[in-house]
């Protein structure tokens, strides 16, 4: 699946605006550029809602009954029902969705990336389609190849906000166009964390219900 370049860049399109839509008021960080100050209030007590369901979702972290990387979906499965439930999220909740649904497509390889020294937002995360699936630590994204895609709802907000969205593949981005549209809030340049990744499915995602 997604053996070429449009074909991942059309499927992590597809994933980020799905994502778009399911999270009603959007990503809280973004509120005061969107002009959503009547909103501020709201998005703020719903946000600490969805990370209370997140700090009871880590206790899924501590099953020694299930593998690592399943660990990890699970919890994501439960902060996303919370981010969709609440209307709410940050970059971490839609990378952590955005990370599942490709998992579940059956897109592979795919990362969960991290940036620190983000102006203003402090760190950022976004998913990776493509990269060697032993990628892990602190990477340049310059030296990416060509055919990796990024997948990253939150930016494709905030491009919304100052008229940047493209009109094809939004959310969606090859790795010119990401470092392109990142340079005013990444302190750090094009340098990167790749947390953790994976290039084939490792089983069906439990359904943990947080109590």
């Amino acid at each position: 699946m997604c053996k070429t370049l449009l074909e991942r860049l059309a499927v992590a399109s597809l994933v980020a605006q799905s994502i778009d839509s399911k999270i009603t008021l959007g990503a809280f960080n973004l509120a005061i550029e969107a002009g959503k100050e009547d909103q501020y209030d709201t998005m703020k007590k719903a946000l600490a809602l969805v990370r209370e369901d997140a700090e009871q979702a880590a206790a899924v972290m501590k099953d020694k009954s299930l593998d690592g990387m399943i660990k990890q979906l699970a919890y994501f499965r439960m902060v996303k029902n919370s981010a969709k439930k609440h209307g709410v999220a940050n970059c971490g909740e839609y990378a952590g969705y955005s990370y599942l649904k490709l998992y579940k497509k059956g897109v592979f390889p795919i990362h969960y990336i991290g940036a620190a020294n983000v102006e203003y937002y402090y760190n950022h995360a976004f998913v990776t389609i493509s990269l060697p699936p032993s990628t892990r630590g602190e990477c340049a994204m310059s030296k990416w190849a060509d055919d990796v895609v990024i997948c990253d709802p939150w930016l494709m907000q905030r491009q919304g906000i100052y008229k940047k969205t493209k009109a094809d593949f939004r959310g969606a981005y090859t790795v010119k166009e990401y470092i392109e549209a990142t340079k005013d809030v990444f302190g750090n340049g094009d340098i990167v964390e790749c947390i953790f990744g994976t290039g084939k499915s490792l089983g069906t995602v439990p359904s943990i219900n947080l109590t």
